[in-house]
């Protein structure tokens, strides 16, 4: 398997990183994004030997997890009542399907640009963009669900050739 894609989502999503804390953890992503090559991999063989199905399930790291806790948490505390059905999935490391990594990513996607609005970090409602970020895994979540839609495509597409 070729880790060229692999290669382009860890150089491009690292520089967007800003602290160091994030930097050091997308640095010991690379462990966990190996692990979910071999996850995907694994799965893709499995279920192309039992069925024709092309929907495959992974399960996010313990950090995206924790992360996710942390938004639930904040949420929860001021005033959110919406269920959060990806978000709970997340942090109780329940298996969730390659559309919902498709959502992870746009949600980083439209994210983005709103981290650098003063009121990125305000935790006083439960819509806030912070919390909402907190809510999808936060940077190691935003690294790792890219990662994992970059592999899941790769994955998809060599199964396809042959």
């Amino acid at each position: 398997m070729s880790k060229a894609p692999l290669n382009t989502a860890m150089d491009s999503t690292t520089e967007t990183l800003e602290n160091p804390y994030s930097q050091f953890q997308a640095a010991c992503s690379k462990i966990y994004i190996e692990l979910v090559d071999m996850e995907l991999t694994v799965q893709a063989m499995v279920s192309r030997l039992e069925s024709s199905a092309s929907e495959y399930k992974v399960i996010a790291p313990s950090e995206v997890s924790q992360e996710v806790k942390q938004g639930l948490k904040l949420y929860y505390d001021n005033g959110g009542q919406k269920t959060w059905v990806l978000s709970e999935a997340l942090a109780n490391g329940q298996p969730i399907t390659s559309q919902q990594i498709d959502q992870m990513v746009s949600f980083f996607n439209d994210a983005s640009a709103k981290r650098n609005q003063p009121e990125w970090s305000d935790y006083n409602a439960p819509f806030q963009p912070l919390i909402c970020w907190k809510l999808m895994g936060g940077d190691f979540g935003s690294l790792w669900s890219r990662t994992t839609k970059e592999l899941y495509v790769s994955i998809k597409k060599q199964l396809s050739q042959q």
